[in-house]
């Protein structure tokens, strides 16, 4: 909301900028979960592309939720292991799409469920819509 910010500025309270910033990007993780309508009767998979702010938050919401098989892709180890220790991910793909299409490392066609593609790139796109099943969903 830009009107928001600019009216917080405006009024020289700098501090809470930052409490926005967070309650914008926890805004947008729960939109998104919410968004995918996760049956978590069912138990299925999800792959996260990006464990940034908000890939780390929809890990977690959705483990707090019940959902068990959770992945998360991205090129930086520490947030990665932050995601698999803290965040609630079961497994952890460290590799940049850059060398996934060197080496050929496609995922598993049609292996997801839920797919949230934090990164939006050409790349992470097809990588993407190759995981996901048929029937699942692309946040």
């Amino acid at each position: 909301v830009p009107s928001l910010r600019a009216t917080i500025v405006a009024q020289g309270r700098s501090q809470d900028i930052d409490i926005y910033e967070r309650l914008s990007k926890t805004g947008h993780a729960y939109y998104s979960v919410n968004r995918a309508n996760v049956d978590y009767q069912k138990q299925g998979k999800a792959l996260i592309l990006g464990s940034g702010t908000i890939g780390l938050l929809i890990s977690s919401i959705l483990k707090a939720k019940g959902l068990k098989d959770i992945t998360i892709l991205d090129k930086n180890k520490y947030r990665l292991n932050l995601a698999k220790e803290e965040f609630g991910a079961k497994n952890i793909i460290n590799q940049e799409f850059e060398d996934i299409k060197k080496n050929n490392g496609d995922p598993k066609e049609n292996n997801y469920d839920y797919i949230f593609d934090l990164i939006v790139i050409n790349s992470s796109l097809d990588y993407g819509l190759k995981a996901i099943k048929p029937q699942g969903r692309y946040i």
